[in-house]
């Protein structure tokens, strides 16, 4: 009789065991399950804001350099180059084989010709809008047969808005609008055609 009471007694402790470990090994799954589950919406999470942040648009630099080419294009070609910068030149008409490959060079290394005027003379270009679209024209028929490129982005010599112009700028405006031209003004200035000695610390200050 006591033989067959330890006999069940043993098969329930064995029984206890067995849901013991069962219980204990439920929960490590439930644990390690929920940790995958925590991983997985953390990964999904982190991948999301990553996605979200590539969406936002960076801050964009455009670096511009206006009446040119100059003596000093070849030595700022050269700076762009090692920097691996690009750069837009807004350009005026100079006439020669000098001047001519410097416009070359500006379109072979992969910077944008864009133009500003043929003649640099406020009270020429702006006396009317016919004395500014032959201007406009000129220089980009020049600048297309020199280089191969039609260049089809402008900029205002003064600005968009300036005292020397003799028509509305809505007229200029409307006329580049017409010729499929862009035209971009600048918000940010070294100052280095105010003062040609200033020194490269207030030109990076500016």
């Amino acid at each position: 009789m006591r033989e067959k009471h330890w006999k069940r007694l043993n098969q329930l402790m064995l029984v206890l065991v067995c849901l013991l470990g069962l219980s204990f090994y439920q929960n490590i799954q439930k644990e390690q399950i929920e940790n995958r589950v925590k991983t997985t919406q953390i990964t999904e999470s982190m991948s999301s804001q990553v996605k979200k942040a590539e969406k936002v648009e960076r801050k964009k630099v455009y670096l511009t350099f206006d009446d040119g080419p100059s003596k000093y294009t070849e030595e700022i070609l050269q700076i762009l180059k090692e920097e691996d910068v690009k750069a837009t030149f807004f350009v005026i008409g100079r006439e020669g084989e000098v001047f001519a490959n410097r416009y070359r060079a500006i379109v072979d290394q992969g910077h944008t010709l864009a133009m500003h005027a043929y003649e640099h003379d406020y009270k020429k270009i702006y006396a009317s809008l016919d004395a500014f679209s032959e201007d406009v024209k000129k220089l980009q028929n020049y600048l297309e047969k020199t280089t191969g490129v039609k260049p089809m982005i402008y900029r205002f010599p003064g600005g968009s808005s300036n005292k020397n112009m003799k028509v509305s700028v809505v007229e200029l405006i409307q006329y580049l609008n017409e010729q499929g031209i862009t035209y971009y003004d600048w918000n940010s200035l070294s100052e280095d055609a105010i003062d040609k000695k200033m020194p490269p610390e207030k030109l990076n200050q500016n």
